[in-house]
Protein backbone atom coordinates (compact mmCIF):
# COMPACT_ATOMS: atom_id res chain seq x y z
CA UNK A 1 0.00 0.00 0.00
CA UNK A 2 1.56 3.30 -0.96
CA UNK A 3 2.25 6.16 1.42
CA UNK A 4 -0.40 7.86 0.37
CA UNK A 5 -3.21 5.83 0.82
CA UNK A 6 -2.17 5.24 3.93
CA UNK A 7 -2.05 8.69 4.80
CA UNK A 8 -5.42 9.66 3.78
CA UNK A 9 -6.73 6.42 5.25
CA UNK A 10 -5.14 7.88 8.51
CA UNK A 11 -6.86 11.23 7.65
CA UNK A 12 -10.10 9.74 7.18
CA UNK A 13 -10.20 7.80 10.39
CA UNK A 14 -9.08 11.05 12.31
CA UNK A 15 -12.15 13.32 10.62
CA UNK A 16 -14.73 10.95 11.33
CA UNK A 17 -17.65 11.30 14.12
CA UNK A 18 -17.99 10.34 17.43
CA UNK A 19 -19.70 7.40 16.18
CA UNK A 20 -15.42 6.24 15.64
CA UNK A 21 -14.88 7.24 19.04
CA UNK A 22 -11.27 6.89 20.60
CA UNK A 23 -11.67 7.22 24.29
CA UNK A 24 -15.08 4.17 24.01
CA UNK A 25 -14.37 0.71 25.48
CA UNK A 26 -16.47 -1.30 22.89
CA UNK A 27 -14.45 -3.75 20.17
CA UNK A 28 -15.19 -1.15 17.23
CA UNK A 29 -13.38 1.51 19.60
CA UNK A 30 -11.10 -0.54 20.30
CA UNK A 31 -10.64 -1.76 16.50
CA UNK A 32 -10.11 2.06 15.77
CA UNK A 33 -7.23 2.45 18.31
CA UNK A 34 -5.62 -0.54 17.29
CA UNK A 35 -5.41 0.45 13.61
CA UNK A 36 -4.32 4.12 14.93
CA UNK A 37 -1.51 3.15 17.05
CA UNK A 38 -0.22 1.01 13.87
CA UNK A 39 -0.58 3.95 11.56
CA UNK A 40 1.30 6.33 14.21
CA UNK A 41 4.24 3.46 14.32
CA UNK A 42 4.01 3.34 10.40
CA UNK A 43 4.79 7.57 10.80
CA UNK A 44 7.70 7.18 13.11
CA UNK A 45 10.75 6.16 12.67
CA UNK A 46 13.18 4.74 16.12
CA UNK A 47 16.74 5.22 15.64
CA UNK A 48 18.85 2.68 13.66
CA UNK A 49 20.51 -0.10 16.29
CA UNK A 50 21.36 -3.30 15.44
CA UNK A 51 18.15 -4.20 17.86
CA UNK A 52 15.76 -2.52 15.79
CA UNK A 53 16.88 -3.82 12.47
CA UNK A 54 16.87 -7.29 13.52
CA UNK A 55 13.14 -8.42 12.10
CA UNK A 56 13.35 -11.73 14.63
CA UNK A 57 13.28 -9.55 17.51
CA UNK A 58 9.46 -8.24 18.26
CA UNK A 59 7.92 -5.04 17.86
CA UNK A 60 6.60 -4.34 21.52
CA UNK A 61 4.01 -2.53 22.23
CA UNK A 62 2.97 -1.74 26.04
CA UNK A 63 -0.64 -1.06 27.13
CA UNK A 64 -1.01 0.87 31.07
CA UNK A 65 -4.10 0.74 32.58
CA UNK A 66 -6.57 -0.82 30.60
CA UNK A 67 -6.48 -4.81 30.64
CA UNK A 68 -9.66 -4.60 28.22
CA UNK A 69 -7.52 -2.83 25.54
CA UNK A 70 -4.23 -4.93 26.57
CA UNK A 71 -6.89 -8.35 25.69
CA UNK A 72 -8.34 -6.56 22.47
CA UNK A 73 -5.01 -5.89 20.91
CA UNK A 74 -3.25 -9.47 22.12
CA UNK A 75 -6.07 -11.00 20.67
CA UNK A 76 -5.89 -8.64 17.59
CA UNK A 77 -2.21 -9.29 16.47
CA UNK A 78 -2.22 -12.78 17.41
CA UNK A 79 -5.36 -13.61 15.12
CA UNK A 80 -4.17 -10.88 12.19
CA UNK A 81 -0.52 -11.98 12.50
CA UNK A 82 -0.06 -8.04 11.58
CA UNK A 83 3.52 -7.04 11.59
CA UNK A 84 5.01 -3.10 12.38
CA UNK A 85 7.81 -2.06 11.30
CA UNK A 86 8.34 -5.85 9.62
CA UNK A 87 8.56 -7.48 13.40
CA UNK A 88 6.14 -9.52 14.93
CA UNK A 89 4.24 -6.97 17.07
CA UNK A 90 4.31 -8.59 20.85
CA UNK A 91 1.56 -7.35 23.52
CA UNK A 92 2.62 -6.64 27.17
CA UNK A 93 0.13 -5.38 30.06
CA UNK A 94 2.52 -3.13 31.96
CA UNK A 95 2.07 -2.87 35.41
CA UNK A 96 4.86 -0.97 36.97
CA UNK A 97 7.40 1.20 35.32
CA UNK A 98 9.92 -1.28 35.58
CA UNK A 99 8.74 -3.43 33.00
CA UNK A 100 8.42 -0.46 30.47
CA UNK A 101 12.48 -0.53 29.23
CA UNK A 102 12.23 -2.86 25.91
CA UNK A 103 8.61 -1.24 24.82
CA UNK A 104 9.00 0.38 21.20
CA UNK A 105 5.41 1.69 22.15
CA UNK A 106 3.49 2.82 25.38
CA UNK A 107 -0.30 3.11 25.53
CA UNK A 108 -1.35 5.06 28.91
CA UNK A 109 -4.78 5.14 29.99
CA UNK A 110 -6.39 7.59 31.85
CA UNK A 111 -6.19 5.18 34.92
CA UNK A 112 -2.36 6.04 34.98
CA UNK A 113 -3.28 10.01 35.48
CA UNK A 114 -1.32 10.29 39.16
CA UNK A 115 0.84 7.39 37.81
CA UNK A 116 2.33 9.79 34.46
CA UNK A 117 5.21 12.10 36.00
CA UNK A 118 6.59 8.54 37.17
CA UNK A 119 5.96 7.23 33.44
CA UNK A 120 7.55 10.07 31.90
CA UNK A 121 10.22 10.65 33.88
CA UNK A 122 11.12 7.03 32.88
CA UNK A 123 10.24 7.35 28.82
CA UNK A 124 11.69 10.95 28.68
CA UNK A 125 14.68 10.92 25.78
CA UNK A 126 14.03 7.30 25.14
CA UNK A 127 13.05 6.04 21.91
CA UNK A 128 9.86 4.97 23.33
CA UNK A 129 6.68 6.36 21.38
CA UNK A 130 3.78 7.06 24.05
CA UNK A 131 0.93 7.24 23.12
CA UNK A 132 -2.73 8.69 25.10
CA UNK A 133 -5.69 8.98 25.13
CA UNK A 134 -7.11 11.82 28.23
CA UNK A 135 -6.78 15.21 28.34
CA UNK A 136 -3.80 17.27 29.35
CA UNK A 137 -1.46 13.97 28.75
CA UNK A 138 0.30 15.77 25.27
CA UNK A 139 0.91 19.25 27.85
CA UNK A 140 2.46 16.95 30.04
CA UNK A 141 5.07 15.17 27.70
CA UNK A 142 3.55 12.25 26.03
CA UNK A 143 4.19 12.17 22.52
CA UNK A 144 0.56 11.59 20.53
CA UNK A 145 -2.80 12.13 22.42
CA UNK A 146 -6.31 11.42 21.25
CA UNK A 147 -9.08 14.27 21.92
CA UNK A 148 -12.28 15.24 20.54
CA UNK A 149 -12.71 18.63 19.30
CA UNK A 150 -16.21 19.71 17.66
CA UNK A 151 -17.37 16.08 17.00
CA UNK A 152 -14.28 15.28 15.57
CA UNK A 153 -11.58 12.80 16.90
CA UNK A 154 -8.19 14.38 16.57
CA UNK A 155 -4.75 14.21 17.52
CA UNK A 156 -2.22 16.10 19.01
CA UNK A 157 2.07 16.06 19.03
CA UNK A 158 4.23 17.13 21.50
CA UNK A 159 7.06 17.80 19.38
CA UNK A 160 9.59 18.78 21.82
CA UNK A 161 8.72 15.30 23.73
CA UNK A 162 9.01 13.76 20.53
CA UNK A 163 12.45 15.70 19.76
CA UNK A 164 13.56 14.74 23.23
CA UNK A 165 12.94 11.18 22.92
CA UNK A 166 15.31 10.51 19.62
CA UNK A 167 12.10 9.64 17.34
CA UNK A 168 11.52 11.22 14.19
CA UNK A 169 7.75 11.68 13.26
CA UNK A 170 7.38 12.27 9.26
CA UNK A 171 6.08 15.81 8.65
CA UNK A 172 2.94 13.93 6.56
CA UNK A 173 1.56 12.76 10.29
CA UNK A 174 2.46 15.89 12.00
CA UNK A 175 0.23 17.88 9.82
CA UNK A 176 -2.55 15.89 10.72
CA UNK A 177 -1.66 16.94 14.45
CA UNK A 178 -2.21 19.70 16.68
CA UNK A 179 1.52 20.31 17.87
CA UNK A 180 1.93 21.44 21.65
CA UNK A 181 4.44 21.90 23.89
CA UNK A 182 5.21 20.99 27.27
Amino acid sequence: MSKRKIFLGLAILLLCGREFGLRGDTPKDYSIKALMLKKFAYYADWPKTPDEQDKSKPFILGIMGDPPFFSYLDKYYKEKKEKIKDKNVEIRNISNVNEIQDCHFLFISEQMWKSLPDILAYTRSKPILTVGNTQGYAERGVLINFYSEEEKNLFEVNFRAVRESGLFMSSNLLKLARLVDY
